[in-house]
């Protein structure tokens, strides 16, 4: 039951907690590093970023793809792929907008990315089947 009572500790909404993405948090069939330095800065609201020192002319990362920058938690999702130009210079087309600034010098990461959730509600479904099978169900909720 180390499940059901870490969901306690929760405390229904209130307690945050991380939830590693890897299922979907990781690019696939893409090149290079798995970070990739901003070149500009980014305000709240900007749906557009620019990072560089990317392989030139190489498929970088896929639009489905999700991405986290150095400065706060939000996780957001790329819409268009990201193929940097000859010199290694390339768009990150982000939604949501961003809800935070990034600054000029951090980075973004796009592999081994975490959400910061919260239980949506304090309904939580546990069902266990003879030999000991569990299913867990809940709902959650990322915390800005």
């Amino acid at each position: 039951m180390p499940l059901l009572a870490f969901a306690l500790s929760m405390r229904g909404q209130h307690g945050t907690f991380y939830v590693p993405l890897h299922i979907f948090g990781n690019r696939n069939g893409c090149t290079g590093n798995a970070t990739a330095p901003l070149i500009n800065a980014g305000n709240a609201g900007d749906r557009e970023i620019l990072v560089g020192g990317l392989i030139p002319n190489a498929s970088f990362a896929r639009a489905g793809n999700f991405v986290q920058f150095s400065s706060h938690d939000k996780v957001y999702m790329l819409v268009a792929d990201v193929v940097p130009n000859a010199g290694g210079i390339a768009s990150l087309m982000v939604e949501p907008a961003l809800s935070f600034p990034v600054q000029l010098g951090g980075m973004a990461k796009f592999d081994a990315i975490s959400a910061r959730v919260r239980y949506a509600t304090d309904d939580h479904v546990m069902d266990m089947q003879p030999g000991e099978f569990v299913t867990y169900s809940a709902e959650f909720v990322e915390a800005l």
